[in-house]
């Protein structure tokens, strides 16, 4: 799960009931109002009903309307469709029924945890909001105490969501070296252990007995034990690497076969488990349907008779079945049906021109690691500056041998804040990659250096344009501009 987007969301979810209490309080209870409760009970006059549209007031017509049920139905709403975007969609659990039963009832137990987290963030921040109300709180008290507990929940919400995507990427390893032939787990203790995790260390498990807290990691909160999987001989077929061993520069080129796996699809010869689970992951996101007419191609042109290139070719084509029949999609699928033994070349030609995109993307990872250099990156750790690791976008020095550095940031400082108040300006100057040309920016010598109301800034010119970077004492990058 990627923390700083949903961070972000939850940020408008904030905002957004921010909104809605602050509008109530603004529009129906008037400044100096000793019996807020009493308003808020008291019906909305017609005249004042202008936030809804037209069909609903004709619809309500002289019905009561109360500003408390008006705040308390929009707080809900938001809520539920707030956690609404996290339940699993179709095309997710067509890739997961693959694996039976298991898959099954995983996602079953997600959504039953999912919806009761949800109900009882619902009925916290109601009874909540009611509470503030019943005691003749403003709006501001009202704001600050929903906004306290809401937090919370959505805190408790993304601890939740992360554990599962730890709980998912381990089984998901299992059931898929289970189907080649793995019977049994090994658990691997790993980093600083508790009783728990260090009790199990080297212990052997049936994979069908597998369950995550128990015998199988995550055993806790920032559990980073891992699993080596056994074949029927008792032989290691795969092993979960150590974090300390996980250097950037080997999970970025674990990443480009990944990458590889999912762009070819059943066509890649180098395919990894974590190709597998991106394939999967490409259903979380409405993004698949491509890639199953591509992998149907594959099956029928390079047939195999057996049970298990069978299988495989019956997985794909249910995962077309949710579109067929949709206008939009069912001519795309009935046509990679009948073009199936009369195109074999042309499609195995198109899935091979993703080598461009591949190429992209692995220039993307390759500009990943110039970035953000292991040396500078040990530097700036060990610099005694605050920082998130997990969050810096590039490193590097200026001329004079300063470290400088950009993270994602916010709305107010980092690449958030460049993104929004400046990227139009940027593309004005055909200056996509705003990261990488901050990069190349900063390794020339700028021709003015200064201080202002807002801090510290640096001038430069590059390519005729003149550029700003405002940085603090520190090094953190704040904002990066044209100037004109």
């Amino acid at each position: 799960m990627n923390e700083t987007i949903y961070d972000k969301m939850a940020d408008n979810l904030l905002g957004t009931i921010d909104n809605d209490i602050a509008y109530v309080y603004s529009t129906f209870i008037p400044d100096g109002t000793k019996n807020i409760l009493g308003k808020m009970k008291s019906n909305i006059n017609i005249s004042d009903r202008t936030f809804l549209d037209k069909s609903t007031q004709a619809q309500v017509g002289y019905e009561l309307i109360l500003p408390y049920d008006v705040l308390m139905d929009k707080v809900e709403a938001h809520i539920r469709e707030f956690y609404d975007e996290f339940a699993f969609n179709r095309q997710t659990h067509v890739k997961l029924s693959r694996y039976g039963s298991k898959g099954e009832a995983f996602q079953n137990q997600f959504q039953k945890n999912l919806e009761a987290q949800k109900n009882n963030s619902v009925s916290a921040i109601l009874r909540e909001l009611d509470l503030q109300i019943m005691q003749n709180k403003n709006a501001k008290a009202v704001i600050w105490n929903t906004n306290t507990l809401l937090q919370k929940r959505l805190n408790t919400l993304k601890h939740y969501l992360i554990q599962t995507a730890g709980q998912m990427e381990r089984y998901m390893i299992l059931w898929e070296y289970q189907e080649q032939g793995g019977t049994h787990y090994r658990f691997i203790a790993n980093g600083d252990n508790c009783e728990d995790c260090t009790s199990l260390d080297g212990k052997v498990f049936p994979i069908d007995d597998a369950k995550t807290g128990i015998n199988l990691a995550p055993m806790h909160p920032n559990c980073d034990c891992g699993i080596e999987i056994l074949d029927a001989s008792g032989n290691t077929v795969f092993s979960m690497k150590k974090k300390e061993e996980d250097t950037e520069e080997n999970v970025l080129d674990y990443l480009q076969t990944t990458l590889k796996q999912i762009i070819f699809g059943n066509y890649a010869d180098d395919a990894n488990l974590l190709g597998t689970v991106g394939q999967v992951a490409l259903g979380f996101i409405g993004l698949d349907l491509p890639a199953d007419i591509r992998d149907l191609f594959y099956d029928v042109t390079n047939w195999k008779t057996t049970w298990g290139h069978l299988g495989q070719t019956v997985l794909d084509l249910i995962s077309l079945l949710p579109y067929v029949g949709s206008l939009k999609y069912s001519d795309e699928a009935i046509d990679a049906l009948n073009a199936a033994g009369k195109h074999a070349d042309e499609m195995a030609d198109a899935t091979k021109a993703a080598a461009k995109q591949m190429d992209e993307l692995t220039v993307e990872l390759n500009i990943t690691k110039n970035l953000k250099p292991k040396d500078l990156m040990d530097e700036l750790a060990t610099s005694g500056v605050k920082y998130s690791p997990e969050n810096v976008v590039t490193v590097t020095k200026n001329v004079d041998g300063k470290i400088l550095w950009l993270e994602h940031g916010n709305k107010t400082s980092g690449l958030i804040h460049i993104l929004e108040r400046h990227a139009n300006d940027f593309a004005q100057n055909n200056i996509q990659d705003i990261p990488s040309f901050l990069n190349k920016v900063l390794k020339t010598k700028p021709v003015k250096i200064g201080n202002n109301a807002k801090g510290m800034f640096a001038d430069y010119v590059f390519e005729q344009n003149t550029y700003r970077v405002a940085y603090g004492t520190n090094g953190y990058i704040v904002s990066f501009y044209p100037v004109d």
